[in-house]
């Protein structure tokens, strides 16, 4: 996956590492309230 990279014989692909993802595809978020909301509300989901 990272041939020609530095990190192509350092990875350790035996470690696991979390993921976060964030979707904003369902819409345009036209304020920054608006964004901080649907961050919170994702990560309230994740609990």
């Amino acid at each position: 996956m990272f041939e020609g990279l530095y990190i192509h014989d350092k990875w350790d692909w035996s470690k696991k590492y979390p993921v976060i993802k964030f979707d904003f595809a369902e819409g345009m978020l036209k304020r920054w309230k608006d964004l901080d909301e649907k961050i919170n509300e994702i990560l309230f989901l994740m609990k």
